[in-house]
């Protein structure tokens, strides 16, 4: 087990044993860090893909073994960091929280799914009586100026009407006499024109109730579509809408978070903040005479290169010398 341990890490076991049982603990703490976030992304993967994203089995099985594969070489890398490199912890605890956010997110939406979709159900009778009330607004004025115009239609119907009546009948408004005349032929007509007019204008409000009406129905059926089939980021927002509203449901997703950043940054935690171990200092050390080695060689070579230059400038000289000798 020690030795999938240190496969883990990339150390060497046989190396390892020989520094004691501090040495090895660390590195098992570590590597089982490792484990231990890659197999939680490895099933956040899979949930993601397969009741968020919606994907196929193939892609609900990719998308697993690529978060657990990056989150990995992510964490692999800050382990064979030198232990004194405070910036990539804190580039860790930033990548965490960011990590931790998107993965706790999508888990939320799993775990709370039935409170997201009764909350898309208020988000969408908002929006719909928001939409319905703006394409009312909209029409708003078009149909006054219609209910206008088909009140006057009416009211000048009704005088023909009554004025068409009243010389058929004699009446002392019109010329007193019965039956029908020339003048109430012409009254006649006027009534009939009057109501062509009137039947134009409340064909005409038909036209723009229906009109509105359709816009309603297809802001209707866009709304349904969306219940049915609602949008990533917008049941994001319908999460968010839930856990605010509630103090207690906001707490627990609060812990729920710190829990999951806490177990992200489990192989940083346990690089940097134990105590350095025998095994990385020796390995520090051998790193430092490496490199001090390195800078040794290339001092040496300056100080040839000096020598070389400091002796065919001697040479030149003493060529000159004996010339003009």
């Amino acid at each position: 087990m020690f030795n999938f341990f240190c496969l883990l890490t990339g150390d060497r076991a046989q190396t390892v044993d020989q520094f004691g049982s501090n040495s090895r603990k660390k590195i098992a703490l570590m590597a089982m860090s490792l484990l231990l976030v890659a197999l939680l992304w490895a099933a956040m993967g899979a949930l993601i893909g397969a009741r968020v994203l919606q994907l196929s089995a193939l892609g609900t099985v990719l998308l697993a073994v690529i978060c657990a594969t990056v989150v990995f070489v992510v964490d692999r890398s800050i382990i064979l960091m030198p232990h004194g490199s405070w910036w990539v912890g804190a580039l860790r605890v930033f990548l965490a929280v960011i990590v931790a956010l998107i993965g706790g997110t999508a888990l939320d939406l799993v775990l709370l799914d039935g409170e997201v979709r009764q909350e898309l159900v208020h988000m969408h009778e908002e929006q719909r009586v928001d939409m319905k009330r703006a394409i009312d607004l909209k029409f708003a004025t078009a149909m006054q100026e219609a209910e206008h115009l088909v009140a006057q239609a009416q009211a000048a119907y009704d005088q023909a009407e009554t004025d068409f009546k009243l010389e058929m009948n004699g009446a002392p408004q019109g010329t007193g006499y019965r039956g029908m005349g020339k003048v109430a032929a012409e009254k006649k007509m006027l009534w009939a024109a009057r109501q062509q007019d009137l039947h134009d204008e409340e064909a005409a409000m038909a036209r723009l109730r229906g009109k509105r009406d359709a816009e309603i129905q297809e802001m209707k059926g866009k709304q349904e579509k969306a219940t049915l089939l609602p949008a990533l980021f917008e049941r994001i927002h319908a999460l968010h809408r839930y856990v605010r509203r509630d103090n207690a449901v906001f707490c627990g997703w609060l812990l729920f978070t710190l829990l999951i950043i806490f177990i992200e940054l489990l192989p940083t935690l346990a690089k940097f903040l134990g105590k350095e171990t025998a095994y990385e200092r020796s390995q520090r050390l051998v790193e430092e005479l490496h490199q001090r080695h390195l800078d040794h060689r290339a001092g040496m070579r300056q100080e040839e290169v000096d020598a070389r230059t400091t002796l065919r400038a001697v040479q030149q000289k003493y060529a000159l010398m004996r010339r003009s000798a």
